[in-house]
């Protein structure tokens, strides 16, 4: 029988190092490949989180910049100059930029007057509260019922002449203010970006127009990024790629804290968009590896012919001779 021929061995032998060897070298090229493509994309993607960390870092310390020059005015740290005054010099600064639907002087009692001289007091609120104590203060995006918008409050001390805290001044900034500074860096990739503050979950900036400013991140998102959004709201810095069942696609995630802040960067990319070539790649070594084994069965089938056809033309010879018939 051919399956126990000779022949039929010989083919086997050679068939089996050629896919074995086949098979291995396409295995060590796709892990290799994969390893330098994956390196390269998280260095990418952090690069990205740090070039978003940077951009907000630099929005964050031009709007205290501001603030704080505003807290530096003659009239603001002057004491002879009454509560009521200060209040009402401050409406002329509300021009300083389309940005800020607010900016006002606060005691720090978290007094304050309106418009049409009514005191108000606000001395529950956070950014009164940390005003108060001599430091910078910014919020988390909130809806404001009045403004019909979501907001943003700014917050600095207000310092006299001895350096004593006397006041401080708070300012409303458009929510959307910080998701428009990071929607404006040229990164080159299709990317989400989200910055997250780490205590609350509450999402600061976005450039998703499915995510929701001032929402929180953890509703509605795939259970597969949860793993990933935990590590960055512990703090980390690093990446990974995940299904995203909700999409129906695979993509890759990198993170990194904004220093100075409780806040997080979070990008989010399709993995296609990198490992597209990849895919392609390892298809074109499969089909590569089927075309040397079939043609590994070719030549091993005529070079087991030419091999064993001399053997069975001697053990014919040696057969005849053995019984006579020579």
């Amino acid at each position: 029988m051919f399956f126990k021929s000779l022949q039929f061995k010989l083919m086997s032998l050679v068939l089996a190092v050629a896919a074995v060897a086949s098979v291995s070298l396409t295995i060590i090229a796709s892990r290799t490949a994969t390893a330098t493509v994956s390196q390269t994309v998280y260095q990418l993607l952090g690069s990205l989180s740090n070039d978003v960390a940077g951009t907000v870092e630099d929005e964050l310390a031009k709007q205290f910049r501001l603030f704080e020059g505003v807290a530096l005015l003659d009239f603001i740290i002057d004491d002879d100059i009454s509560f009521e005054e200060k209040c009402v010099r401050m409406r002329s600064l509300n021009s300083v930029g389309t940005e800020y639907e607010n900016i006002t002087y606060y005691t720090t009692d978290g007094d304050n007057m309106t418009r049409d001289g009514r005191i108000v007091h606000l001395t529950d609120r956070e950014y009164i509260k940390v005003a108060s104590q001599g430091r910078n203060y910014i919020s988390d995006p909130f809806f404001s019922s009045v403004a019909n918008k979501v907001l943003q409050t700014y917050s600095v001390p207000v310092k006299n002449t001895q350096g004593m805290v006397i006041g401080l001044i708070g300012a409303n900034t458009w929510g959307d203010t910080l998701s428009k500074a990071i929607s404006d860096i040229d990164i080159g990739v299709a990317a989400d970006i989200t910055v997250l503050n780490r205590k609350t979950g509450v999402v600061v900036a976005t450039t998703n127009a499915q995510v929701e400013i001032g929402g929180e991140m953890t509703k509605g998102i795939a259970e597969e990024l949860r793993p990933i959004l935990a590590r960055a709201m512990a703090g980390e810095t690093g990446g990974s790629d995940f299904f995203d069942s909700t999409g129906n696609a695979r993509r890759v995630a990198a993170y990194k804290p904004v220093a100075g802040t409780d806040w997080t960067v979070l990008c989010i990319t399709p993995y296609q968009y990198f490992f597209s070539g990849m895919t392609t790649m390892v298809r074109k070594m499969i089909f590569a590896l089927v075309l040397i084994v079939i043609l590994a069965i070719v030549v091993s089938y005529m070079a087991s012919r030419l091999t064993v056809q001399p053997l069975v033309a001697v053990t014919s010879a040696v057969t005849d001779i053995a019984t006579g018939d020579a």
